[in-house]
């Protein structure tokens, strides 16, 4: 049985553009079906994506990979993100 969820974030995040640091606030509002009808399932992917929202992108800048020298100067705070994301499925 496909169940829908419908989630909103909203966390802020730098990004080094033009030769300046900007800070933004980001918002989202995720739709997703699951697979699962299982309410555990459900609150496993929440969390997934919660934890990557909150503890990879809030509170980091945003930096093209080809600019290293400035990468350098903001290390404490820059985050690679892959260049493409893959999904994990959960099935039961």
């Amino acid at each position: 049985m496909n169940v829908r969820l419908e989630y909103s974030m909203t966390w802020t995040a730098a990004i080094w553009f033009d030769s300046r640091l900007q800070m933004n606030n980001y918002t989202i509002k995720l739709g997703m079906v699951t697979n699962s009808s299982l309410q555990q399932d459900h609150s496993v992917s929440l969390a997934r994506v919660n934890h990557f929202v909150y503890h990879e992108l809030a509170n980091t800048t945003f930096i093209h990979h080809d600019n290293t020298a400035q990468m350098q100067v903001l290390s404490q705070a820059v985050s690679k993100l892959p260049p493409c994301q893959k999904i994990q499925l959960i099935k039961s």
